[in-house]
């Protein structure tokens, strides 16, 4: 089988500047309590963190196996402006599974097996908890384009996301920008996507 040094994503990654930090804060969202619609754009990267894993899947070799990674997102939104933090496991299988992207571009799939994501609103720094339901990602490398969507389950958080519960379902487009000399696991994407959904507030 050929190998492949092939990236996943998700979800999830920001790159923060110092313009951002000298940025004034908007304001405070209100706090609604009960059901309400979630929606947020967000552009992120994410990096591999071998040091953090949801399964004792061995690492990706180039066919098969564990691609762990961290992400840093920035967005905005319903609920205001945010940042966020995430780790996430993919896992390639041997013999590789088909997929097919938007377009109708072939690629090769990957199921993911966790994700935990923290998105941290700037208003009173208002902390939202995200874990992955289900995922999965198609990578096209020839275009070195992942597509995918995970959908995840709120799981709490702090200040008016205090006890939270909901689903947010996540698609996302990542673009492969370089590769690890140390070993085919090794990736760094750029990010674009959507969270949408209904959270409820207490």
């Amino acid at each position: 089988m050929k190998m492949y040094r092939l990236p996943i994503v998700v979800v999830c990654a920001a790159l923060l500047s110092t313009a951002a930090f000298a940025q004034e804060s908007s304001p405070a969202a209100p706090h609604i309590v009960g059901p309400q619609p979630f929606h947020a754009n967000f552009a992120a990267v994410s990096v591999n963190k071998d040091d953090f894993g949801f399964t004792t899947t061995p690492l990706f070799n180039g066919t098969s196996g564990a691609i762990r990674a961290s992400a840093t997102l920035s967005g905005d939104g319903t609920h205001g402006h945010f940042t966020g933090q995430g780790v996430f496991e993919a896992i390639y299988t041997n013999p590789a599974r088909a997929c097919t992207q938007p377009g109708g571009a072939a690629g090769i799939a990957a199921l993911y097996k966790g994700f935990v994501l923290v998105m941290t609103f700037d208003s009173a720094q208002d902390q939202l908890f995200l874990a992955l339901s289900s995922g999965s990602d198609c990578f096209n490398p020839i275009a070195h384009v992942s597509t995918g969507q995970a959908t995840f389950s709120v799981v709490g958080g702090t200040g008016r996301f205090e006890g939270a519960t909901g689903t947010l379902v996540n698609p996302y487009k990542a673009i492969f920008l370089a590769a690890s000399a140390l070993g085919p696991n090794g990736l760094f994407n750029a990010i674009s996507g959507t969270f949408d959904g209904f959270i409820t507030l207490k």
